[in-house]
């Protein structure tokens, strides 16, 4: 599950654009110049009452409601969200649950750092959303420490998790590092198991083969790491989910109004959000029967607004890098159909790093 991989990206085809002289960064994520595949459907593992579920972390970004309804044209019906970073953490949650699905999320524990800090960290992180479990995720090399440390530490963090009413708590690992650091301790068979096995199997049945750590049954399967929907780190699980869905979509196309979209709704990031990563990424709501977005950015030089690159694709997202590290944005978002562009929306402002120059 978890992922080290680099933030920045190659270049997006785009189209359309204008820049100022203190030139753009044009980096995209390449698969947004053309509409979305979605896998081929998948509907879970049905004689398990396992749904498809994918699991996400900082890695994959904030995720486009493009990309979340792409999800869903493949099958997902679940989404389990790391908690490495506040920001996208709750980005990825509130997209998630605002397109259907229902969420987890999972806290990957560092055996040198608090693990209560750690937990506690995680819960915070994810207040006010819906979730069924909080996972625990086990599989950080101990460095030296052995069972007889590893397993009081693992049930002091159950015991943390569990003191928060209404989320079960769970435990993800794979049967390598539990028989290697936990001598395929039985400890925890009464802790719901979500493992890890990257052999493409999707069904829970399999467990009569690749049993471990004296659980009778898991509730999830990590069968695969896959690209989904240009979300490149997306982990695929077969899962029995506890959480119930919290809002219904419809997903009705409506009649053909014969009239250009109207204004994207939306906008990420959000008016007044501060965005610290190294990478920002412009996001608008999708609209019925558009076929192609544009995302106009535009820089404040302490003076006026600039502007600074139009971005054009059809799933109504760009992942850029300014080089400007500390400089106040703002944009908006069109959408264009048969008959032509529609409005653009409002102006949402954001900061991007740590502005403290002149504002508008």
């Amino acid at each position: 599950m978890m992922r080290t991989s680099c933030l920045l990206v190659a270049g997006m085809i785009v189209t359309g654009c204008v820049a100022t002289a203190d030139g753009p960064d044009t980096a995209g994520e390449s698969d947004a110049a053309e509409a979305l595949q979605a896998a081929p459907f998948f509907g879970g593992d049905t004689a398990n009452h396992a749904e498809f579920a994918a699991d996400v972390s900082v890695w994959e970004t904030p995720l486009a409601q493009s990309q979340m309804d792409c999800f869903w044209d493949s099958g997902v019906r679940h989404v389990i969200v790391g908690t490495q970073d506040a920001l996208v953490a709750k980005q990825q949650l509130a997209m998630a649950v605002s397109r259907g699905m229902t969420v987890d999320a999972y806290v990957y524990l560092y055996w040198d750092r608090d693990v209560t800090a750690q937990i506690e960290a995680a819960f915070a992180m994810v207040q006010g959303f819906p979730i069924g479990r909080m996972w625990l995720d086990i599989e950080q090399d101990p460095k030296g420490l052995g069972s007889n440390t590893l397993i009081p530490m693992i049930q002091h963090g159950l015991t943390t998790c569990a003191a928060h009413a209404g989320v079960t708590c769970g435990i993800y690992t794979g049967p390598g590092w539990w028989k290697t650091y936990l001598a395929n301790t039985t400890a925890f068979t009464a802790v719901p198991l979500w493992y890890a096995q990257y052999n493409k199997k999707r069904s829970l049945t399999d467990w009569s083969t690749e049993h471990f750590g004296g659980w009778s049954s898991p509730v999830a399967k990590q069968f695969q790491t896959a690209p989904l929907c240009a979300v490149g780190g997306a982990d695929w699980n077969v899962m029995q989910v506890s959480a119930t869905p919290t809002v219904s979509v419809d997903r009705t196309v409506p009649a053909d109004t014969h009239l250009p979209p109207v204004a994207p709704a939306n906008l990420f990031p959000t008016s007044s959000l501060v965005v610290p990563i190294d990478y920002v990424k412009l996001m608008s709501g999708t609209v019925p029967r558009a076929t192609q977005y544009q995302l106009a950015l535009e820089r404040y030089t302490g003076v006026a607004w600039a502007v600074y690159y139009t971005w054009a694709n059809a799933n109504a997202y760009a992942k850029i890098s300014p080089p400007a590290t500390a400089a106040l944005y703002r944009f908006r978002a069109r959408a264009q159909n048969a008959y032509g562009w529609g409005a653009w929306s409002d102006y949402v402002t954001f900061d991007y790093g740590h502005y403290t120059g002149l504002r508008p």
